[in-house]
C-alpha cells in the first residue's frame, strides 16, 4: 500500500455524466456503470476488471438529443438508478419511467411495472429559452431510486423524480402508490433505505429545492407505507436532504446526508445530530457501508469520496450502556501488518486521497471530559508494556496523544513499540520516532482516565497476501527489537558523555571565579576533552540533513543504517545477521570504554570536586 492514494491507483471503468458505478455482487470483476453518455440517458455498460473489456447492456438505446420526452417509448433519468436483488443471483434492476429487470448480465431486459411516475406530459416537452435544450438531462417523470428489500423476496421500493414512492411486494406484479401525504408535487424521492431489521419499515427523503422549498423532509414508515412519520428533529431548517441510510448492524442508527453535511440518529431518525467530523461542508449525495471492514462511505457532489473507518464503536455507542458509562473503550477491529509502499515520485503525482491510519484504530467514549488528559498503554502477552500514549511534541510543546472530549474519541496505534531513548544533542531528524514493529499476536490495550482503567484486547494479524511463516515474523522482531535496545543503550551513553561536558563547563565557571589558577581547571578540561573524544569514536554527529554524505559513518550511523533495512516481514538475511554481530560487538567495546572512563577518571575528578565543596559530575 502506498502512503497516499494517487491518480495511478484509480482505474477507468466508463464515461459520461451523472455516473453510478457498482460492482456486481455475483462477480466482483464485473463493474456496472450507468450514465448519461452520448445524449442517451440510461446508458449502461459492464466493465470486466480482468479482461479490461466493456460491454454495452443498456435496456433502451435511443438518442434523446432534441427529442421531446413525451414521444419516447421509455424515459430514463440523467441519474439512472441501478440495483441488484439480494435474493436472486444475477437479477439486476434499472429504473426508467418503468422498472426493468435482467437475469443475463444485461443481454435482455424485461419491463416489470407500469409507468410509476406522474407522467405529466407538460413536464415532458422541449425546454430552453433562446435555443432548445434536449440532451437527456432534461428528461423527467422517471424513477430516481430502486431499493430491493433484504428481508422479503420480491419487495421493491421505488422513488421518482416527480414526487412518488411506489411499492411492490410480489416482484412487480402489483404496485401500490405509498407516497407520504401532504407534500407539494414534483419534488424528488432520491433515496430510500428499506430496513434490515423490521418488516414494513423503511426510510425515505424528499428533496423539493427545485420547486423553491429548501426545508428538510425525511420520513419513516413501519407499515409498508400506509402511514409515514416525519423525522426531521435536529436538522437545520434550510438544508434540504439528499440521502438516507439505515445502519446494517444496528437498526437504531440511521445516517442522513443534506446539501451541506452529514447527520446521524441513534433512535431510528427521531432525533438527529451533526456527524461532520473532518468532512468539509459538502453536498452528501450517497451513503453506503462497506460490509467487510464496516466502513462508512460518503459520496459528495464535490466529486470527492470520504470514508469513516470502522463503524463498530458508533454502532455500539448507540446502546444505552456505552453512552451512559463514564468511560467505555470499544475493542478495535483486527489490525494488519503490511508494508506501506511510498512508490516513485511519478507514481504519486496527483495524489489527492489519504489511506486509513495504519494499525489499530482505537475508539473510546467519555461521559464528560476527564480532569486529567486520558493516557493509554499497550502490553504483550507477558504483561510487559511495550507502548505508551501520553504526550508528544509539536513545535517544541507537549501535546496530548489522546483527545479528551465528551462523546467519542479516537486514536491509532501504528503497531510499533515505544521509540528508543534519543541522544539529546542530535537533531529531531536524526532520531527514531518509533520503536520496533510488533509481531502478529494478541495484545492488551489499557486506557486510563480519572483513576479509571479499561482493558480491551487487540489482535494483530499478518498480511494475508504474504506467505511468510510465524517463525519469520518472530526472527525479524527479535533482531529488530534487540537493535532498537542497542540504540537506546548507545544514546544513553552519549547522553552521559554530553552531561559530563556540560557539567565540566559549569564547574569550571565556579572554580575560575574562586581561583583562576586552581589545578581543578586543568582536570575539568581534560575530562571534557576525553568525553568528547569518546563521543567521536561513537558517532560522526551530523548536524545537517546531508552531512552524512561527507562524514564517515561511525557506530551510531552504522547501527541506524542497519535498523533502516528492516522494512519487510521476512526473517533477517544472512547479511543482516552478520552486520548485526559486528555492530553489536563494536558497541559493546565502546560502552565498556565509557564505563571505564566514568568509573575511573570521572570518579577521581569527583573526589577532587567534593574536596573543594563542589557538586560532583553525573
Amino acid at each position: 500500500m502506498q502512503g497516499a492514494i494517487a491518480a495511478a491507483d484509480w482505474e477507468y471503468v466508463g464515461g459520461g455524466d451523472a455516473i453510478y458505478v457498482q460492482p456486481d455482487p455475483n462477480n466482483r470483476r464485473n463493474v456496472w456503470v450507468t450514465s448519461a453518455g452520448s445524449n442517451n440517458a440510461g446508458d449502461t455498460t459492464v466493465f470486466n476488471e480482468r479482461t479490461k473489456q466493456t460491454a454495452e447492456v443498456s435496456p433502451v438505446l435511443r438518442d434523446q438529443n432534441v427529442v421531446p420526452p413525451a414521444i419516447l417509448p421509455y424515459r430514463l433519468n440523467w441519474e439512472t438508478p441501478l440495483a441488484f436483488d439480494p435474493f436472486t443471483p444475477n437479477l439486476a434492476y434499472i429504473g426508467g419511467n418503468v422498472l426493468f429487470e435482467t437475469t443475463d448480465l444485461g443481454h435482455s431486459w424485461k419491463v416489470i411495472s407500469p409507468d410509476l411516475s406522474r407522467n405529466d406530459k407538460s413536464h415532458e416537452q422541449m425546454t430552453g429559452g433562446v435555443t432548445l435544450e434536449g440532451t437527456g438531462a432534461e428528461t423527467s417523470e422517471t424513477i430516481l431510486y430502486v431499493e430491493p428489500s433484504r428481508r422479503a423476496r420480491g419487495e421493491l421500493w421505488i422513488g421518482t423524480d416527480d414526487g412518488y414512492v411506489q411499492l411492490t411486494r410480489d416482484g412487480g406484479k402489483h404496485w401500490t402508490n405509498i407516497t407520504p401525504p401532504g407534500l407539494a408535487p414534483f419534488g424528488r424521492f432520491g433515496s430510500i433505505s428499506a430496513s434490515r431489521f423490521a418488516d414494513g419499515t423503511a426510510y425515505t427523503i424528499y428533496d423539493a429545492h427545485m420547486t423553491g422549498d429548501k426545508k428538510p423532509y425525511a420520513f419513516r414508515t413501519t407499515d409498508f407505507g400506509k402511514t409515514w412519520t416525519a423525522i426531521t428533529d435536529g436538522l437545520p431548517a434550510d438544508q434540504y436532504v439528499r440521502t438516507i441510510r439505515e445502519d446494517p448492524k444496528n437498526g437504531n442508527v440511521v445516517y442522513l446526508g443534506t446539501e451541506l453535511g452529514l447527520y446521524v440518529s441513534f433512535d431510528r431518525g427521531t432525533h438527529w445530530q451533526t456527524f461532520q467530523q473532518n468532512l468539509p461542508a459538502a453536498s452528501v449525495r450517497d451513503i453506503q457501508i462497506q460490509d467487510k471492514f464496516n466502513d462508512l462511505l460518503i459520496a459528495t457532489h464535490g466529486r470527492d469520496a470520504w470514508i469513516l473507518d470502522d463503524l463498530t464503536p458508533l454502532q455500539r455507542y448507540a446502546s444505552i450502556p456505552a453512552r451512559d458509562a463514564a468511560m467505555f473503550v470499544f475493542p478495535p477491529r483486527s489490525a494488519y501488518l503490511y508494508e506501506i509502499h511510498g512508490g516513485s515520485p511519478q507514481s504519486t503525482l496527483g495524489a489527492t486521497g489519504d489511506n486509513p491510519s495504519y494499525g489499530a484504530i482505537v475508539t473510546f467514549s467519555l461521559k464528560a471530559p476527564a480532569k486529567d488528559n486520558p493516557t493509554a498503554e499497550i502490553s504483550d502477552t507477558s504483561g510487559h508494556v511495550i507502548r505508551h500514549f501520553n504526550t508528544h511534541l509539536e513545535d517544541g510543546k507537549p501535546v496530548p496523544d489522546l483527545s479528551n472530549q465528551a462523546g467519542l474519541n479516537r486514536f491509532s496505534w501504528d503497531l510499533t513499540e515505544d521509540k528508543p531513548v534519543p541522544w539529546n544533542d542530535s537533531p529531531d531528524w536524526n532520531q527514531f520516532s518509533t520503536g520496533a514493529t510488533v509481531r502478529p499476536g494478541h495484545y492488551t490495550l489499557v486506557v486510563h482516565a480519572d483513576r479509571r482503567a479499561v482493558r480491551v484486547p487487540v489482535e494483530v494479524l499478518a498480511d494475508p497476501r504474504e506467505r511468510r511463516q510465524a517463525m519469520d515474523h518472530a526472527a525479524r522482531y527479535t533482531l529488530e527489537h534487540r537493535l532498537y535496545a542497542d540504540w537506546s543503550r548507545l544514546d544513553l551513553a552519549l547522553n552521559r558523555l554530553s552531561t559530563v561536558q556540560e557539567q565540566a563547563d559549569a564547574r569550571k565557571s565556579a572554580v575560575a571565579k574562586a581561583n583562576a589558577s586552581d589545578p581543578l581547571l586543568a582536570q575539568l578540561d581534560a575530562i571534557k576533552a576525553h568525553a568528547a573524544a569518546l563521543q567521536a569514536t561513537m558517532t560522526s554527529n551530523p548536524k545537517a540533513d546531508q552531512d552524512d554524505d561527507f562524514l564517515m559513518d561511525l557506530l551510531r550511523e552504522r547501527l541506524q543504517s542497519l535498523i533502516f533495512t528492516f522494512d519487510t516481514w521476512r526473517a533477517p538475511t544472512v547479511e543482516q545477521e552478520r552486520e548485526s554481530k559486528i555492530v553489536e560487538a563494536l558497541e559493546t567495546d565502546r560502552l565498556h570504554a565509557v564505563d571505564r572512563f566514568v568509573n575511573t577518571e570521572v570518579r577521581t575528578l569527583n573526589d577532587a570536586l567534593k574536596a573543594a565543596h563542589l557538586a560532583p559530575l553525573l
